[in-house]
């Protein structure tokens, strides 16, 4: 049974958002089309003279890179709630954003369609406020991804977004020591109505990507956030392949394709939920797999992340140093680096990989690079040195395999705090 569960400076950067919080009118495609649509507060009276801002979603990050406005529209509701929007036709998905007074509201993905005639709530603010561990002595301002919101960082290191409508967001940072400035991913986080929510253990190098805090949800990554539609979750089994939907904000399982379909009698199952993360709060991965005992081929089960939606042949991974993450569980668990090569000669090599043995207790591990191996040992480290695979990475994966586990136990990898240390963004942008 299946259980589906280079840039300019850095000033022009500041002006550009400084700018975008105002409220003035900026040219888009479309005419003079205009699509009508209401903001009501949370006890259901119009909110009056609520600050409407339309955010380019896709391009949010560019916009930040190059110092330009990722604000395409401003306006402010009528008496009635009501705002006329003009109908963008050169952008396919748009955030939302609305302020007013101690309400706002804050959305990612719509379409015009879905905007038309629409009703928008506004829920209280919630605050965000923290600070860092290491590496953010030079960033010139914070900003939650998507968004408009922005905050500066005092000299102790500290920041505060005292009022930001609820939702998920991603924290970035913009190192000012450069003429050329890094954007660094400092956590994910889901800020909730009303509530104030601290942050003492942030990062703030450059060099050290986070793949996934799962503060953001469990399925769309912590980077899904800041490049929409790119960053999700996968999982697969002998029988087919567990996805994220963004668009409906679910798992959605499908069956092998017909060129290579599932043997018949596997039925291993897998799940992936929410768990409790690593401190005793927030959110973890949960992955739960039981291998097939009666599958008459190889059964296995993986989670993982794909790398082909930002380059198709893979992301260079050279400069990686080692990876960091939290683990605990049952079982033993094969952390793979897929190389675009190494993934294509055959199935049964697992690229450059390491097994960790699960514990009940949360792991703290910080592993070196050259601690992965290819396994089983079908090449030598010599034919395909890491060197040469690493420039094309196009999956890291965790897989439960029949030649470390039991078949037919119940397996668990509860998943915290993933990072690439030695790499930033700008891989993804290659």
């Amino acid at each position: 049974m299946i259980l589906v569960f280079r840039p300019k400076t850095v000033l022009t950067v500041l002006i550009a958002f400084l700018l975008s919080c105002g409220i003035t009118q900026t040219t888009g495609g479309g005419g003079t089309e205009t699509v009508n649509t209401y903001a009501v507060l949370s006890n259901g009276t119009p909110a009056s003279g609520a600050v409407v801002r339309i955010i380019d979603e896709n391009g949010w990050f560019d916009s930040l890179q190059f110092g330009t406005s990722a604000v395409i529209e401003s306006t402010v509701a009528d008496k009635d709630g009501r705002f006329a929007l003009r109908k963008h036709d050169n952008y396919a998905t748009v955030n939302v954003q609305i302020d007013y007074a101690d309400q706002g509201y804050f959305a990612s993905g719509k379409t015009r369609a879905k905007l038309e005639n629409d009703t928008l709530r506004l829920d209280q603010y919630a605050s965000y406020a923290g600070s860092f561990h290491e590496g953010a002595s030079s960033f010139s301002s914070l900003f939650l991804a998507g968004s408009a919101y922005r905050a500066a960082l005092a000299a102790n290191g500290s920041f505060n977004f005292s009022k930001v409508a609820p939702g998920p967001y991603a924290l970035l940072g913009i190192d000012k020591s450069s003429s050329s400035p890094a954007i660094t991913t400092c956590g994910g986080i889901t800020l909730e109505s009303g509530i104030v929510k601290t942050d003492t253990a942030l990062n703030g190098a450059a060099d050290r990507m986070l793949l996934d805090n799962f503060e953001t949800n469990v399925g769309p990554t912590s980077l899904g956030t800041i490049f929409p539609g790119k960053a999700h979750w996968y999982a697969v089994t002998e029988s087919g392949t567990l996805s994220w939907d963004n668009t409906i904000n679910a798992w959605t399982w499908a069956l092998h394709s017909a060129t290579n379909p599932p043997p018949l009698s596997c039925q291993s199952s897998i799940a992936v939920t929410a768990g409790i993360g690593a401190a005793g709060a927030g959110m973890a991965m949960e992955f739960s797999v039981v291998l097939d005992s009666n599958c008459n081929s190889a059964p296995y089960a993986t989670a993982g992340i794909s790398f082909r939606p930002f380059v198709n042949t893979g992301i260079d991974l050279s400069a990686m140093q080692s990876f960091s993450l939290k683990v605990r569980g049952n079982g033993v668990i094969w952390v793979r680096f897929e190389s675009k090569v190494l993934d294509s000669i055959s199935r049964s090599i697992s690229d450059y990989t390491i097994p960790i043995t699960l514990t009940s207790s949360w792991q703290n591990l910080q592993i070196p690079i050259d601690s992965l191996r290819v396994l089983p040992a079908l090449q030598t480290a010599s034919q395909y040195p890491w060197s040469t695979e690493s420039k094309n990475i196009i999956d890291v994966e965790f897989e439960f395999s029949r030649f470390t586990n039991a078949i037919g136990d119940t397996l668990h990898l509860y998943l915290d705090d993933f990072y690439l240390n030695g790499v930033g963004l700008d891989v993804l942008k290659q």
